[in-house]
């Protein structure tokens, strides 16, 4: 909780108490054995950005990974459960 204080336009002051919201981002990195050209990457970001809560998607053909950012209400699960309904299930 966070205690602020404000200056009201009679010149009083007034405290209120505020709850402070975080917005914890998360990061990981998936192996999506699936990928091997540029059509596969681009389904699985435009796939993943419609997503509430994703923030950031990036994938590489090379590497066969997707790295993905997120916050609430996205979830670890709901992501994985996401990449196997699209057929790019993680390994």
């Amino acid at each position: 909780m966070v205690t602020i204080r404000l200056k009201a336009a009679n010149g009083r002051h007034a405290q209120k108490n505020v709850h402070e919201r975080k917005c914890i981002m998360e990061k990981q990195t998936f192996t999506i054995p699936n990928i091997s050209c540029g059509h596969c990457t681009r389904t699985i970001e435009n796939e993943l950005k419609e997503l509430e809560g994703v923030i950031g998607v990036n994938s590489s053909i090379e590497q066969k990974t997707v790295t993905i950012q997120w916050q609430a209400p996205m979830t670890l699960e709901k992501l994985k459960s996401t990449l196997k309904e699209i057929n790019y299930p993680a390994a």
